[in-house]
């Protein structure tokens, strides 16, 4: 990784005003490319504000974000996902170097605020399991699928 691939913070630069950072990475810092669902290699912007808090502990806040190419989980269609970490805190007990590279705990607060489910809206229709067209494009005249008995009718009965 280059140094323009990294978020560092000099302590030398740190004085009693905190210090306010703010630029953008490379994309690639992630390292996620997986082809049938997500690549991550938009640029990371970032607005952070570090501070020593005493003479051994540092504390980072502020703001990341980056988009994400990937495909729904219901229907298939690639799509943008803007992904925003607006309440990133970082804090470092002991600090015992001048350089503190904060940048792989950037890139988890990111990759932790991702979605288990990528859906490109909140209210995708899907794929008909019947003719495999996209509900969200086309309606279809397909019949909704019978339900299978329940293992609760049972007791319905009683």
């Amino acid at each position: 990784m280059s140094k323009e691939d990294q978020i560092v913070v000099h302590l030398h630069q740190l004085s009693d005003v905190p210090l306010r950072m703010s630029g953008s990475l490379s994309g690639e810092v992630f390292g996620i490319k997986e082809a049938d669902r997500l690549t991550m290699d938009s640029p990371i912007n970032y607005n952070l504000t570090a501070q020593l808090i005493s003479d051994d502990q540092l504390l980072v806040q502020g703001k990341a974000s980056t988009e994400a190419d990937c495909f729904c989980d219901r229907c298939g269609k690639p799509f943008v996902y803007e992904l925003a970490c607006d309440d990133i805190c970082h804090y470092v007990e002991e600090v015992h170097q001048e350089d503190i590279d904060l940048t792989d705990e950037i890139r988890e607060e990111l990759v932790l605020a991702l979605p288990a489910k990528f859906l490109c809206q909140d209210d995708c229709a899907g794929i008909c399991p019947s003719c495999n067209k996209n509900l969200n494009d086309h309606a279809c005249d397909c019949e909704a699928p019978a339900s299978a008995p329940s293992v609760w009718d049972k007791l319905d009965e009683l």
